[in-house]
């Protein structure tokens, strides 16, 4: 599908204009073709495929950057309205959110951070007791409150660990499309 992008705020296939929601249909429509009937790609020659898996994955990037895009631009509409939220006559219900994307975190400093602060005896003190309870005990269960600790299993494997006791495993098939430079 060739779409040329238009100032009129069209996109133009051939002669007939398609609005910016029926090209979303149009995708949204061929994504479900492979998502009920996934055994559809099992008639396509391998090459074509390689190639469809190619092209699908560089328009995901598209689309989720310029999905991004327009929830931010609706995010603005919305506001500029004075409101918090929309409600569209087809029962859609647009409320604005957002959130911080943080970038550049210096995670050592953060854990150094969250260390420092197991040795203050405001934050050592067991609340039921009195008691002051070990930095080191304090600085594990920070770190764990504070970080999202998820398994490295190349590690835990080192360690003698066999995945299969701690989680279940499942093989996704996948291919990796590496580009070859023309020369």
């Amino acid at each position: 599908m060739d779409l040329a992008v238009v100032s009129t705020g069209h996109h133009y296939q051939g002669r007939s204009a398609v609005k910016h929601y029926e090209a979303a249909e149009k995708i949204g429509d061929l994504a479900e073709v492979f998502l009920d009937d996934p055994e559809q790609g099992m008639g396509i020659d391998l090459p074509e495929l390689i190639e469809m898996v190619d092209t699908l994955e560089n328009a995901n990037r598209n689309i989720r950057s310029a999905l991004g895009k327009l929830r931010a631009t609706a995010n603005w509409k919305i506001e500029a309205t004075g409101e918090q939220r929309v409600v569209l006559g087809n029962g859609i219900v647009a409320e604005r959110t957002g959130s911080w994307r943080r970038t550049n975190v210096d995670r050592d400093a953060l854990v150094k951070y969250v260390a420092k602060c197991a040795r203050l005896d405001d934050i050592r003190m067991d609340p039921e007791t009195g008691e002051l309870r070990p930095p080191e005990v304090v600085a594990l269960e920070l770190h764990l409150r504070c970080f999202r600790p998820e398994p490295k299993w190349t590690e835990l494997k080192a360690l003698g660990v066999d995945d299969d006791e701690f989680c279940h495993r499942e093989f996704q098939a996948s291919i990796k499309i590496n580009k070859a430079k023309v020369l």
